[in-house]
Formats: structure tokens, C-alpha cells, sequence
């Protein structure tokens, strides 16, 4: 992997943390009640699910290019129910 390519993956991977924590957000009321460790522990679900929904997308957009907007929506809700299955367990 080239240093540009390492940069622009982690733009993406930096982009689809943050739409998958406004999906987050709009999708899961809890985590405006949730404690900090709570909140914490989503973020956490969150980034140990994302080396492989953040290959499944690479890989999805490769084998079907003209689709890879969607993959990039699945990527984040996918990573955004990971955060949500955490809050709603402990709350």
C-alpha cells in the first residue's frame, strides 16, 4: 500500500466513523441518557467492528463498483448497530 493510498483509506475510515456515529445518535435515543462509560463502551464496539465491516466494504465496492455508495451506507449502519446493540444491553 502506497503512503497515499494508506492516507486516503484512513480519510474514509475517519468519514465513516463519524456518519456511523451520527447514525448512532439519530437511531439509538439511549446514548442520550447512557453514562459515559456506556457511551464509551459503544465507541469501543464500534472500532472492533470496523476492521471488518471497513474490509467488506473495499471488497463489496471492488466486485460491484457502480454500488459502492451503498456499501459505504451498509459499513456505517452496520458499525452504528454495533454501538446500539451495546447501549440497549446496558441500559
Amino acid at each position: 500500500m502506497t503512503p497515499a493510498t494508506a492516507t486516503k483509506l484512513e480519510v474514509l475510515a475517519h468519514k465513516l466513523g463519524q456518519d456511523a456515529l451520527g447514525l448512532l445518535i439519530k437511531l439509538c435515543p439511549e446514548i442520550r441518557t447512557a453514562t459515559e462509560g456506556q457511551r464509551e463502551l459503544a465507541l469501543v464496539a464500534m472500532r472492533v467492528k470496523s476492521k471488518e465491516v471497513i474490509g467488506q466494504m473495499l471488497d463489496d465496492a471492488k466486485d460491484v463498483p457502480h454500488l459502492a455508495h451503498l456499501s459505504y451506507h451498509t459499513a456505517a449502519l452496520t458499525l452504528a448497530q454495533a454501538g446500539a446493540a451495546v447501549l440497549r444491553c446496558n441500559s
